[in-house]
């Protein structure tokens, strides 16, 4: 090769290239997150005060998106985090005893992850609202249709929907990461799979899973989408009650708030930034203390 060869001490001008657009890349978009962080505080951090966090939307604040936000995230926390433990112990410590159905599984939860909002918001309405909450009333008895509404439970379990995939790779990365040796240490000691998965392997995965779930709690409170169809409200009068009732919540606050921007828009948008970074951060602490490698599903 002649002198762009990088072996005989001339540039290698791809390489250069490449890793030049990628700086650039990464600084514009820094600077537009910069900006558009600094806006929101200058704008918004001025309105924050306690009149602020326990007034009601027409004293202009906003505990009622709050409660109605906390009570949907916790709701799906509660659904969500048992459960995509449970699958991912399945398909990452139990799957080769039957493979088929392991894969499958596997490619269903890796399918979900790309699923849009919407279409997990209309199944939500399909499912959730019209076939379950429609059979509970049939099974019940009721007059009036008292499940079969948009409502708080439905919400969140639409949401469990969308953060299952998370839970389940989170919790699965961590049971894998060097557990191969653990494992086999464990087993050749005497100790039976599941006293090994219970006893050691468990108690390792905790910082993923733990991280995983704070994970899937920052992206359900900043979720919108698959909530307009299965319990968000506008405004209401009081808070959540029971689980049919409707809810306020702070994403679709900052969603209807941005369609006609007022003053109110840059202080709940700077809470609900606040909320969401808070959580990614916890969770990247919690991940960096373990193994990064990637699980397959096999």
């Amino acid at each position: 090769m002649k002198g762009g060869d990088p072996g005989r001490g001339g540039r290698d001008w791809p390489a250069l290239l490449l890793t030049g657009w990628a700086r650039f890349s990464l600084a514009v978009s820094l600077a537009l997150l910069a900006g558009i962080l600094v806006w929101v505080v200058v704008r918004g951090g001025g309105s924050l005060s306690l009149e602020y966090f326990l007034g009601s939307p027409r004293e202009g604040g906003i505990l009622p998106m709050l409660v109605g936000s906390g009570l949907r995230v916790f709701l799906m926390a509660l659904m969500v985090v048992p459960f995509g433990v449970v699958l991912a112990i399945g398909l990452f410590e139990y799957g080769h005893e039957a493979p088929r159905l392991t894969a499958m599984i596997g490619n269903c939860v890796r399918a979900l992850s790309g699923v849009p909002p919407l279409v997990v918001g209309l199944f939500g309405l399909a499912f959730f609202v019209h076939v379950v909450g429609g059979g509970l009333d049939r099974i019940l008895g009721s007059g009036e249709p008292v499940w079969e509404n948009p409502a708080l439970i439905w919400a969140s379990l639409t949401m469990a929907v969308t953060t299952l995939p998370l839970v389940v790779l989170s919790t699965g990365e961590r049971l894998q990461a060097r557990a191969g040796d653990l494992r086999r240490a464990a087993l050749a000691l005497g100790a039976t799979r599941t006293q090994a998965l219970m006893r050691i392997l468990l108690p390792r995965a905790l910082p993923g899973i733990l991280a995983g779930s704070l994970l899937a709690v920052g992206r359900a409170g900043a979720s919108v989408v698959p909530i307009l169809f299965t319990g968000v409200i506008d405004t209401m009068d009081h808070y959540p009650q029971r689980l049919t009732d409707r809810f306020m919540d702070l994403g679709y606050h900052v969603y209807r708030e941005s369609e006609a921007p007022g003053e109110s828009l840059p202080a709940a948008l700077l809470v609900l930034l606040l909320f969401t970074l808070t959580l990614n951060l916890f969770a990247l602490l919690l991940r960096s203390s373990g193994g990064r490698e990637s699980p397959e599903i096999r």
